[in-house]
């Protein structure tokens, strides 16, 4: 009997039982959908690193011999190690695009994954393992020849087998994006390389037993003891140690990931509020209109308890199912869509999402909560004998508020004092209003943010720093007499680019230094994003790399350049801003001070792009450039489109069914002003002055929501980024109006029941 009036509530309540279904499968379907996709980032990557025997640490050294190897492997902490060669050839094809290959006798360390072809030879001297990614861009198969040059060598080799490699989930280069047409890797057997070669290696690559225990400061310092230079065994010795944790592939898909969890935890916040405030709302209005039943159900004999079972069955059966058909189709829509954007950027073989067991978790406190909150709604009423539940609840006193006495209240219009006191005396409908137009608008400022800090960024770094059309790459054999040739040609400006690492005290940071001098084609930023000019002397560094090793202005760092075991020490002079990249930057002169030597590696022009220039190996161009970070905003089109979806989803729900409820508590009132001469339209525009007064009130608070989500997301992002916080006029404006725009359609929908009023029923008193 009691499953029986449990339905039949639902059906003439069904606008708030309706609502707390989609609030709760909508708080489910984002926290479950984008949790997925994380989740499954996170299981495909293990999988994909363990399957690979993914290395720990990277050692650098001009030449490692294999006794280096021994004692390497010999160490406690130690799993595998194992030595190789790796270098940077152009590649026999349009454009001449650059390619990171890898020499190597053994394969127990970043195994390849193989797509297409036969498993990786160590002792396969005529095949080459390329790029997959590369290989489909240049239209190359399995059994094709390959040509490529390693300085003035020339090596063609048949394309074995098409990899991904667990170093390059994520492939740095100078747009941003990964550009697989132009850049690329490949993994051969040291036998591939010519006899007459000496078999040198530059690279130790390790994987630990207990990396999550290990100490790496600790472990760093005892590889540096260990691998001194040594002359008689020809070991250059330990000049860069590189943790996973510093692996850039590694850092950056982390970061991905961060970014999108702080994303799953904040969204879903409104919609769970929501949910809460809906089942408030609606079980102690249901309560209240049922306490004739309720009486009769205890005097007839039911027991207290199964009549709370009974009404706490409406909020958890809700709540239960909308959750879990959120949790349940969250998973299947949202990665697959998110997966076609995030290829863009990144290489894994298998793309999937995993679901997310603690959604479970969270279906389950907003069970419990919603359970609470019915209890304390029905405990009341429950207490009472039958005899008293049996007679009408007594109506509240209407006293006169401290507000109703002043004179401002006397001046105001009618219309303008009922629905005042209406606001007052509804104060937690009135509070939910508010709460379901801030979720809205939050969501809104923090989608359209998105938009601006990406413009902001794009226009920052392209407008403001870079004033250059190209970037030529001198190739590591030009001469400077070639530079100096390219250099008259284009009208050009020197830059040496380093590769470098700085510490101070524990903290170290792999980064690059720049070195120019007097340079027109690169402008700089202080702390205020305003144009500055860099000291001559020390050095400076960006504010991300600052705050990274927790150094400021007149600070002593130490640095050494890779491929160089000497340490330099110098001072902070300055620090500047880079939207995108995080750098260091010295003066010619400073940094010849310190007895290095200035050798210009790239050259920067104003003038149009010329090819086949003596020396040079790549050109970028700074549109090309610009483009390939514009199409990351694809991923914020997407997101936006979510957001907007889901902000109007909440608001149409939330401001609907406050409309109902609304309209239910007061009809006996609006039926009394339609007796006394009030027209429809005039209860219309009654209501919606009441509608667009909570809408006004809940704006701000969701501005501030907004910013609070989008502050949380650009905490996630890691170092490589340097964003403004900015909140352009027009995004603000667009998600004022469009929340104003579901407000006052909301409002004209259900205002519409005004006409259905019967004031006969409405008027006649209690029997």
């Amino acid at each position: 009997m009691l499953m029986k009036k449990m339905i039949r509530d639902m059906k003439i309540h069904k606008a708030q039982f309706i609502s707390i279904f989609l609030m709760s499968f909508l708080a489910l379907f984002i926290y479950a959908g984008l949790g997925s996709e994380t989740a499954g980032y996170k299981k495909q990557l293990k999988k994909y690193y363990d399957n690979t025997h993914f290395a720990n640490v990277w050692l650098y050294s001009a030449n490692f011999t294999y006794e280096d190897e021994s004692k390497v492997e010999q160490l406690d902490e130690v799993e595998r190690a194992q030595l190789r060669l790796s270098c940077d050839v152009t590649v026999q094809l349009e454009k001449q695009p650059t390619m990171k290959v890898y020499f190597q006798s053994e394969n127990d360390v970043n195994q390849v994954y193989v797509v297409e072809g036969a498993p990786f030879d160590s002792h396969d001297g005529d095949g080459i393992w390329l790029d997959y990614e590369f290989a489909k861009k240049r239209e190359l198969a399995v059994a094709d020849s390959l040509t490529f040059s390693i300085s003035t060598i020339e090596l063609t080799k048949e394309i074995k087998g098409l990899v991904y490699s667990p170093e390059y989930v994520y492939k740095t280069c100078a747009n941003m994006l990964p550009d697989h047409y132009m850049s690329a890797f490949a993994y051969l057997s040291e036998n591939a390389l010519p006899e007459y070669i000496p078999k040198l290696h530059n690279e130790i690559i390790l994987t630990l037993k207990n990396a999550e225990e290990t100490n790496f400061a600790q472990f760093e310092d005892k590889l540096y003891e260990l691998l001194p230079e040594n002359a008689e065994t020809q070991s250059a010795g330990l000049s860069v140690f590189l943790s996973r944790e510093n692996f850039t592939s590694d850092v950056v898909f982390n970061n991905e990931i961060t970014e999108r969890e702080s994303m799953t935890t904040v969204f879903p916040i409104a919609f769970i509020a929501i949910v809460l405030l809906t089942i408030m709302t609606t079980m102690t209005r249901l309560v209240d209109n049922q306490r004739t039943q309720i009486g009769i159900l205890k005097a007839v004999g039911f027991k207290k308890g199964r009549i709370m079972k009974h009404y706490l069955l409406y909020g958890i059966v809700l709540t239960f199912i909308g959750g879990m058909l959120g949790a349940i189709t969250g998973p299947l829509i949202l990665p697959p869509m998110f997966h076609t954007v995030m290829k863009t950027t990144f290489s894994l073989p298998v793309w999937e999402a995993a679901f997310p067991y603690d959604s479970i978790l969270v279906i389950l406190v907003c069970v419990l909560l919603a359970t609470l909150i019915t209890f304390a709604a029905c405990l009341k009423i429950l207490r009472e004998v039958p005899a008293s539940v049996l007679r009408p609840k007594a109506p509240k006193t209407a006293k006169l508020t401290p507000l109703e006495r002043t004179d401002f209240w006397k001046r105001r219009s009618f219309t303008t004092q009922w629905n005042l006191r209406d606001i007052i005396r509804s104060k937690v409908r009135s509070m939910m209003a508010i709460v379901g137009v801030a979720g809205c608008m939050g969501l809104l400022v923090c989608g359209f943010a998105c938009l601006d800090l990406f413009n902001g960024l794009i226009s920052t770094k392209y407008d403001d720093i870079c004033k250059y059309q190209n970037k030529y790459t001198f190739a590591k054999t030009a001469t400077m007499e070639q530079k100096d040739n390219v250099k008259q040609m284009i009208d050009g400006e020197y830059v040496m680019t380093s590769a470098i690492e700085l510490k101070y005290g524990t903290n170290k940071v792999t980064t690059e230094l720049n070195v120019v001098d007097d340079i027109s084609m690169i402008r700089y930023l202080d702390m205020s994003w305003k144009e500055m000019q860099l000291p001559k002397e020390g050095i400076c560094i960006t504010k991300k790399i600052a705050d990274q090793l927790g150094v400021g202005v007149g600070d002593q760092v130490r640095f050494h350049i890779y491929g160089d075991s000497h340490w330099a020490e110098e001072t902070v002079t300055g620090l500047y801003r880079d939207p995108a990249e995080q750098t260091a930057t010295m003066s010619i002169g400073a940094f010849e001070k310190l007895g290095y030597t200035f050798n210009p590696t790239e050259i920067l022009s104003l003038q149009e792009k010329q090819e086949n220039l003596s020396g040079v190996t790549t050109i970028d161009n700074i549109s090309d450039s610009r483009s390939a970070i514009e199409s990351m905003l694809e991923t914020m089109y997407l997101l936006i489109g979510v957001l907007c979806i889901a902000a109007a989803l909440l608001a149409i729900v939330v401001l609907y069914n406050l409309g109902v409820l609304s309209l239910a508590e007061k009809e006996r009132e609006l039926a009394t002003l339609k007796v006394i001469g009030f027209q429809a339209g005039k209860l219309r525009r009654l209501l919606l002055f009441q509608n667009t007064w909570l809408t006004l009130l809940g704006l701000l608070p969701g501005y501030y929501f907004g910013k609070y989500i989008l502050k949380t997301i650009m905490a996630s992002m890691g170092n490589e980024f340097d964003l403004q916080l900015v909140f352009s006029l027009r995004s603000i404006l667009i998600s004022i109006l469009f929340t104003m725009a579901i407000s006052l359609t909301v409002n004209y929908v259900f205002s519409g029941k005004l006409k259905k009023i019967d004031m006969v029923s409405s008027l006649k008193g209690v029997e």
